[in-house]
């Protein structure tokens, strides 16, 4: 399961965490405008390959489906 938790929005990006806990997570940004999601830092410890494949590829896919509805939660998850 990946775990989200919006961290900051304005009125042109909502910025989440991803991973697989607060402790242990990334950060991505998807923008309001044109709903493309921007990778800001990626989860300490993990190679690209572990963060891509098990956290961050789905992350990606949960906040287009949520800003696809324009409603950005506190925090989600996406099951694997």
């Amino acid at each position: 399961m990946v775990q989200l938790w919006k961290c900051e929005d304005t009125a042109e990006a909502a910025t989440y965490r991803y991973g697989p806990s607060k402790e242990q997570s990334g950060r991505l940004t998807v923008s309001k405008k044109d709903k493309t999601v921007t990778m800001l830092s990626p989860i300490p410890k993990l190679s690209e390959d572990e963060d891509r494949f098990f956290y961050r590829d789905l992350a990606v896919v949960k906040l287009q489906m949520l800003s696809s509805r324009e409603t950005y939660p506190d925090e989600t998850f996406i099951g694997t």
